[in-house]
């Protein structure tokens, strides 16, 4: 006859009460797709999730501020691509000029003349936001003075 061990119920129940407990623990992570609610659960990983976070909150900065430079970009070439349109519609009016004046007194290669300026000035007077884009450091002021 031989004693194969004493069984102590205390240390059975506790056996149980902890594989319970990490049954709720795994079923929790699985369901929220989280390690721990806190930094505490996370262990020695702590220290890397918290860096990893700031990696990815600096990721997402950088890429904001992509997004914001891409719309100023577009929107100062829209105005460049306006002044050019405007620059090329007075050399082919000026070319094929003829000189009569209205009861302005004016020619109506002027008269273009100052509609197209006015379209430039509109261009580089842009604005994305709070800021003229061609302002230089000046941003919250207008690039240039109306006509």
């Amino acid at each position: 006859m031989s004693i194969s061990g004493i069984q102590n119920p205390y240390f059975q129940m506790q056996t149980i009460n902890n594989l319970q407990s990490q049954a709720v623990n795994l079923q929790s992570e699985l369901g929220t797709g989280q390690v721990s609610q806190n930094y505490a659960g996370l262990g020695n990983n702590r220290g890397l999730a918290i860096t990893l976070q700031t990696q990815l909150s600096s990721i997402s900065n950088y890429g904001n501020v992509m997004n914001t430079v891409g719309v100023q970009l577009s929107s100062a070439q829209q105005a460049l691509t306006q002044i050019n349109t405007s620059a090329n519609q007075i050399q082919s009016k000026a070319l094929n000029s003829s000189f009569n004046l209205d009861q302005t007194g004016q020619t109506p290669d002027q008269e273009n003349a100052n509609g197209q300026l006015q379209l430039v000035l509109d261009a580089l007077n842009t604005q994305v936001g709070n800021n003229y884009i061609f302002s230089g450091a000046a941003a919250t002021t207008p690039a240039v003075a109306s006509s």
